[in-house]
C-alpha cells in the first residue's frame, strides 16, 4: 500500500495564507516611515521629479517669515532627507517681492535641475495682484545657478495688464526650454516661451520668444514635444471651459496640418487638462478632468488623438474616456504618468460620501479600462487629507506620489508615499493581499477557490 504525505498539500495551504511579497500598488513600507516621507507643517508640494540615481526632488512653496517662496527639497532612494542638498535637504528661492510657487520641476541631462512656475506683485489697482513667467535653475546641490541668465533666474511679465503664469515646461533636445502657461490680456490665452540655455528669450520663437494663442479665457496647462520638433499645448479655454488641445511649429507659429487650424477643441463642459504625451506611433494622450455634460460633475478624462489633430475613434468609439468617480478613481485628476509599457497611472483626489479622498488609479495601455492588477481593482484611496498633486517612477518600477495634506483649518505639510509596482494578483481572488487556493474540476467546469477571506466558493468557468 502506498503512502501518501501530506506536507506538499500543508505547504501549499500554509503558503495561500502568508502575504505575498507585494503587488502593484501596495504600500511600501520600506520606504520612508512605514511608506510616507512627511515635510515641514509650512510645505507644500506640487511637483516631483526623479533623478537618475532615484533620488527625488518634491518642488512647490514654502512659507517663510510669512512669504511663500520657490521651494524645492530632495530625498535618498530609500525616503531619507538628502542633506548634502542646499541647507539640510531644502532649498527656497525668494522671487522679487511677491508670493511665489513651482508648479513643475525637470532634472536637465547634466544634473542641473529647472524648476518654473510664478510670482505675484501688486497690480495697478488695489487688491488686484499681477503675475510673472519665473524660471529658476539650480546646481545639482541645490545652489542657484549663475550661468542662467547671471544669477540663476529668470522673470518676466509677458503680457500686459495682469501678467502671466508658467505652470510647465518642456526641454529640447538642444537644452532650449519650453515654458507653458496663461495669460490675463486679452481674455486670457495660452502662452508659450521659449528659453535659451542662458536664460535669454530665443528670438527666433514667435514674437521676441513668446506666442500667444487665443483661446478666450483660457490657459495652457501641459506642454509636450513631438520627436519631430513640434511642440504640443494642452488645456483649457472658452467660457463653457472645454479642453484645447493646440500644436506649434518649431518656429513658434499655429501648425495648420493638426486639425486644419492647429488647435483641437473637445466640446466638452468644464474641462481642463493636465498631461499631455505624445506616444511612440505619434498618438497625443491628453490627460485631465472634465463633464461629459454640463453640471454632471468631474470625472477623470483621458483623450487620445492621432497626428493630424482628429480624435482617435479606435479608443472608446470617439477619442474621450471618462471615468466615474463611483469606480473610486480621482474626480479632479492632478498629475498623469505614462509607463513604459503604455498604462497611465493618475493621480488626485475624490469627494465621495462626504469624504475628501487622496485618489490614484491606473488604466490599461490600448483598452479604456482601469488595470485590476494594481491597488484595489485599479486604484488606489487615502482618506480624507491628502491630496496627491504629483507621480513619478523610479528605475525600479516603484512608484512614488506627491502631494499635500491639511494638518489643520490653515496648515498644511507635504507628502510621499511609494507604492510597489511589479507584482500581480493573479492569485489573490478576494484582493486582501494575500494568495489564495484554487481547484478547477474539468468535469463540471466548475473553479472552487478557497479564500484567506472570503471563504470558499464555486463559480463556473468563463464567469
Amino acid at each position: 500500500m502506498k503512502r501518501h504525505s501530506l506536507a506538499p498539500l500543508l505547504l501549499l495551504l500554509l503558503f495561500a495564507a502568508l502575504p505575498t511579497l507585494g503587488a502593484s500598488g501596495d504600500l511600501d513600507r520600506s520606504y520612508g516611515n512605514g511608506g510616507f516621507v512627511f515635510g515641514s507643517n509650512a510645505d507644500a508640494s506640487t511637483t516631483l521629479a526623479i533623478q537618475p540615481d532615484d533620488k527625488v526632488i518634491a518642488g512647490g512653496q514654502c512659507r517663510v517669515n510669512g512669504q511663500s517662496h520657490f521651494c524645492l527639497m530632495r530625498y535618498l532612494s530609500n525616503g531619507a532627507v538628502d542633506t548634502s542638498f542646499g541647507t539640510g535637504g531644502q532649498v527656497y528661492t525668494p522671487i522679487l517681492t511677491g508670493a511665489s510657487i513651482a508648479r513643475r520641476l525637470v532634472v536637465l541631462p547634466n544634473g542641473k535641475i529647472l524648476a518654473v512656475g510664478y510670482t505675484s506683485i501688486p497690480g495697478n489697482y488695489p487688491d488686484e495682484i499681477s503675475y510673472q513667467f519665473a524660471l529658476a535653475r539650480y546646481n545639482a546641490n541645490g545652489t542657484l545657478d549663475p550661468s542662467f541668465d547671471g544669477d540663476g533666474i529668470v522673470v518676466n511679465p509677458i503680457m500686459t495688464y495682469r501678467g502671466a503664469f508658467a505652470v510647465d515646461v518642456a526641454v529640447q533636445p538642444d537644452g532650449k526650454y519650453v515654458a507653458a502657461g496663461g495669460g490675463t490680456y486679452p481674455g486670457k490665452d495660452f502662452v508659450a516661451v521659449r528659453v535659451n540655455e542662458d536664460g535669454s528669450f530665443d528670438q527666433s520663437f514667435g514674437s521676441a520668444g513668446i506666442v500667444t494663442i487665443a483661446t478666450s479665457y483660457g490657459s495652457a496647462q501641459c506642454v509636450a514635444l513631438q520627436p519631430d520638433g513640434k511642440i504640443v499645448l494642452g488645456g483649457w479655454g472658452g467660457v463653457s471651459v472645454h479642453a484645447v488641445v493646440a500644436r506649434l511649429t518649431t518656429a513658434g507659429v499655429l501648425d495648420v496640418s493638426f486639425n486644419g487650424s492647429g488647435i483641437l477643441t473637445y466640446e466638452v463642459g468644464y474641462t481642463s487638462l493636465r498631461r499631455m504625451f505624445v506616444r511612440p506611433d505619434g498618438k497625443i494622450l491628453a490627460l485631465g478632468s472634465g463633464q461629459p455634460n454640463i453640471g454632471s460633475g468631474n470625472y477623470l478624462e483621458i483623450a487620445r488623438i492621432n497626428s493630424n489633430g482628429t480624435m482617435d475613434t479606435t479608443y472608446d468609439g470617439d477619442g474621450i474616456f471618462f471615468s466615474t468617480s463611483s469606480q473610486g478613481v480621482p474626480s479632479r485628476a492632478n498629475d498623469f504618468l505614462l509607463q513604459p509599457d503604455g498604462k497611465i497611472v493618475a493621480a488626485g483626489n475624490l469627494s465621495l460620501n462626504g469624504n475628501s479622498y487622496s485618489a490614484s488609479a491606473r488604466y490599461q495601455a490600448d483598452i479604456p479600462q482601469l488595470d485590476n492588477q494594481f491597488g484595489d481593482r485599479g486604484k488606489i484611496l487615502r482618506l480624507t487629507t491628502f491630496d496627491s498633486t504629483s507621480v513619478v517612477m523610479q528605475s525600479d518600477g516603484r512608484l512614488i506620489f506627491g502631494g499635500t495634506r491639511a494638518v489643520g483649518p490653515s496648515a498644511f505639510q507635504f507628502f510621499l508615499v511609494r507604492h510597489l509596482n511589479n507584482g500581480t494578483r493573479d492569485a489573490d481572488f478576494d484582493n486582501d493581499r494575500k494568495s489564495d487556493l484554487s481547484v478547477f474540476r474539468p468535469s463540471t467546469g466548475t473553479w472552487y477557490l478557497s479564500g484567506s477571506t472570503n471563504g470558499d466558493t464555486a463559480v463556473q468557468f468563463g464567469s
